[in-house]
């Protein structure tokens, strides 16, 4: 996979925003998978591929829906706000 054209960084820098992000996520107060809810079909990777995508190409979210495997609306949920406070 070409990084550089579908997401506009390097596989480098992919790697290392996405080490940053997990960082991140790790440090929020609350739990990744809040009690009751759906398990998580897109990988942290996977998630981050789609939105850069998303931002820099403006695709078609069913066209990445289908390229992953996943539902438009699953795609659409790489966008939802998260609702949990920093330390």
């Amino acid at each position: 996979m070409n990084y550089n054209s579908t997401t506009g960084l390097t596989l480098t820098k992919f790697l290392e925003l996405l080490d940053r992000i997990t960082e991140i996520l790790e440090s929020r107060t609350c739990a990744s998978q809040p009690p009751g809810g759906r398990p998580v079909v897109l990988s942290l990777h996977d998630q981050l591929y789609i939105a850069l995508n998303l931002l820099r190409h403006n695709t078609r979210q069913n066209l990445l829906a289908h390229l992953h495997g996943v539902s438009q609306p699953t795609v659409s949920r790489v966008y939802r706000p998260v609702s949990c406070q920093m330390p």
